[in-house]
């Protein structure tokens, strides 16, 4: 069974528009500590994004949709604000987000949160 996750990078190093890709298995736990291990750098997580959605990422090894075939406009990468990202990746359980030199690991429930808790400080 799949594990589906989102990794996502700040378009700048100090800035949440995000730019942001699906990962398909292994996005939980095992997936942190590799993104923290081997991709712990902003431009290595960028390079990582740049690759467009994946399909696993293990260690170094990463495999990519494009590089199995896939039309880039399918797997590109997509872009927008943390809600962007929840209401496009519905499937996604998981949300690794590189932000200010580091990884944030975040459940589904707890980027619903946010985006909730944001909508509200808008309405008031």
């Amino acid at each position: 069974m799949s594990t589906n996750a989102v990794i996502a990078i700040s378009n700048s190093q100090f800035e949440m528009e995000l730019t942001a890709i699906y990962v398909h298995w292994d996005g939980g736990q095992t997936l942190a500590n590799d993104l923290d291990e081997y991709h712990d750098s902003w431009e290595h997580a960028r390079d990582l994004v740049n690759m467009g959605d994946l399909s696993s990422v293990s260690g170094r090894d990463v495999e990519s949709y494009f590089s199995r075939g896939e039309r880039w406009e399918r797997v590109k990468p997509t872009e927008g604000d943390l809600k962007d990202l929840y209401n496009t990746y519905k499937s996604a359980e998981y949300y690794h987000i590189f932000h200010d030199s580091q990884w944030t690991f975040l459940y589904r429930d707890e980027v619903r949160q946010i985006v909730l808790e944001a909508a509200n400080e808008q309405d008031a």
